[in-house]
């Protein structure tokens, strides 16, 4: 299992363009540092959360699968 090539496009694009608007505009010094620290850590957390959550249903649902195919459910 694996996460779509366009899914991958989408959050690279996504990234892209939320990046390209937040570092600027924290470079220019118009952001508080905390509020700067969760704009530019929002994101990759979310990201990390969300990997951990598809690979954990992605495990569970190949232990089921196997277990259906095998016979024991």
């Amino acid at each position: 299992m694996s996460i779509h090539f366009f899914v991958m496009v989408f959050l690279g694009f996504w990234f892209l363009f939320w990046y390209s608007a937040v570092v600027p505009i924290i470079l220019t010094g118009a952001m508080p540092n905390y509020m700067a620290a969760l704009f530019i850590g929002m994101p990759i957390l979310m990201l990390f959360i969300f990997w951990i959550a598809f690979w954990s249903e992605a495990n569970r649902s190949r232990s089921e699968l196997t277990q259906i195919i095998q016979g024991q459910v």
